[in-house]
């Protein structure tokens, strides 16, 4: 058994609202990480319960996790593998707050199972690069740099 935690801090130059829907209504924009090459979506469903899950398609796909507690354009906390094979449990949080220079997005990934040392690696590396640059540009100038 082995473990990780993320945490990671991004400023975003839009309002706590509007990183809040590109964050979870337009995921498949800024979400480039899969397990099938040409996912239909990438969906998570911003309610208490809902899911976070890859759509291949025809019925079939995989999910990541589910949504434990949200507050729409404040936080949003999900439990699951988050894709990771084997026994994993993973708490993922996101928490918004209105700054002078724009939106304060707080990730903390904490996750412990069957987690290698290239896991720890891999995740920390694609959440800075989904949140710091891909859902950053999305949110700020509509498309991905």
């Amino acid at each position: 058994m082995n473990s990780f935690q993320i945490n990671q801090e991004i400023t975003i130059n839009a309002t706590p609202d509007k990183v809040f829907a590109h964050l979870t209504n337009d995921v498949t924009a800024w979400w480039d990480h899969g397990f099938s090459e040409h996912p239909k979506a990438i969906i998570l469903e911003p309610k208490f319960g809902g899911r976070f899950y890859e759509d291949f398609g025809d019925g079939d796909g995989v999910i990541y996790c589910f949504v434990q507690h949200v507050v729409k354009n404040k936080r949003l906390v999900m439990q699951g593998a988050m894709g990771m094979p084997g026994a994993v449990f993973g708490n993922i949080s996101f928490e918004l707050s209105a700054e002078e220079t724009g939106t304060v997005l707080k990730l903390a990934h904490h996750a412990f199972g069957d987690i290698t040392d290239d896991h720890k690696k891999n995740y920390s590396a694609g959440w800075q690069k989904l949140l710091g640059t891909r859902l950053k540009s999305v949110v700020e100038t509509g498309t991905v740099d």
